[in-house]
């Protein structure tokens, strides 16, 4: 059975760039979960107001931070070219001159 998984663990080949991005921002997501109110110490959700302008409470559920990490995910490059600097050029200078 072990052998098993293994095999079928190298069958899948290394982690791609957007597996390794999702995965960052799960871990990230985890993190702030666990840290919004925790018991021990005044969590990140401490530090915002628990009033808006009219009076009305606001309060941070788990929700929050799973929204802002679905919108972070699409600010992520589909290539990692965008970090390296490297960039594909789709038309060349000279194409360009002749349109």
């Amino acid at each position: 059975m072990d052998e098993l998984i293994r095999d079928r663990c190298r069958s899948l080949g290394r982690m791609t760039f957007h597996e390794a991005s999702v995965l960052v921002i799960f871990v990230i997501l985890v993190v702030l979960w666990f840290f919004r109110e925790p018991k021990f110490m005044p969590g990140w959700a401490d530090g915002l107001p628990e009033e808006n302008e009219i009076g009305d409470e606001v309060s941070v559920g788990d929700g929050t931070p799973a929204i802002l990490m679905a919108i972070t995910l699409f600010f992520l490059p589909a290539k990692p070219y965008f970090f390296t600097g490297i960039t594909k050029v789709m038309v060349q200078f000279t194409q360009f001159l002749k349109l």
